[in-house]
């Protein structure tokens, strides 16, 4: 079944976990897991909006990993970092003074502006 991942990015993130887990698990991997687990990460890259971007390096790194037989998975901090900008991207501002945490340990600025 093929989620709507722009929609639901939880889904296209478990999506890619239960392929990457496959894929981290099996060796030598095959053709199959290595069809799965990029279909796992072009729908995670799609629904956080960065599918151009990191396709191209991500695919080749899993393809080289899977070649190589090694069991560690690159990119896996690249993926991460993705994955939690989307969420911190698509969370709803929280009610206040209007400065997010982000926003705010980026500036330095604990003050709320004045209106």
């Amino acid at each position: 079944q093929i989620c709507a991942a722009t929609d639901r990015p939880d889904e296209a993130i478990a999506e890619y976990r239960m392929a990457l887990a496959i894929f981290s698990a099996t060796r030598p991997a095959t053709d199959i897991h290595i069809i799965q687990l990029r279909i796992g990460i072009g729908r995670l890259l799609e629904a956080i909006g960065r599918y151009d971007e990191a396709t191209p390096t991500l695919l080749l790194a899993y393809e080289g990993a899977a070649a190589s037989g090694r069991a560690e998975i690159p990119h896996e901090d690249l993926l991460t970092s993705l994955i939690e900008a989307a969420l911190l991207r698509d969370a709803p501002e929280p009610p206040g003074d209007g400065q997010s945490p982000q926003s705010v340990a980026a500036t330095g600025n604990t003050q709320a502006d004045p209106d």
